[in-house]
């Protein structure tokens, strides 16, 4: 099953997010400061998590093994219920980064194209502010 959850609600979902924290836009969606939606398998009790914007980066977050979730998902996203249909492609950034071996399903039928990414901290800020 699939359920969007009530902004208020955000919060129950912050956890599965913890480790995308270095995404700005992710973050600000939680917080209730940027426009976007999530998603989850249980409302009250949530394991796994689907967080889209209007455009096309979008986050998969928490328990990859939720196989109900999953198949949601992938009906949910085909019938444009959970992204804009304007949308031709998607970009996921997903913890952990393969989201448990399931972007084939979540995606089917077209085959998800991974990439490596960077994720660069900032260790130290100095006086000029670089």
């Amino acid at each position: 099953m699939i359920h969007e959850l009530d902004r208020v609600d955000y919060e129950r979902v912050r956890p599965l997010f913890t480790g995308l924290g270095f995404q700005p836009f992710c973050l600000a969606v939680l917080a209730g400061l940027h426009p976007g939606r999530v998603f989850v398998d249980d409302p009250d009790r949530p394991a796994a998590a689907f967080l889209s914007r209007e455009d096309p980066w979008c986050y998969l977050a928490g328990d990859p093994a939720c196989d109900a979730f999953n198949l949601a998902l992938n009906e949910a996203i085909y019938a444009h219920d959970v992204v804009p249909g304007y949308l031709t492609n998607l970009f996921l950034t997903c913890d952990p980064g393969d989201w448990g071996g399931q972007l084939a399903t979540v995606l089917a039928p077209r085959t998800p194209v991974t990439t490596a990414r960077r994720h660069y901290v900032a260790s130290r800020i100095t006086e000029d502010g670089c």
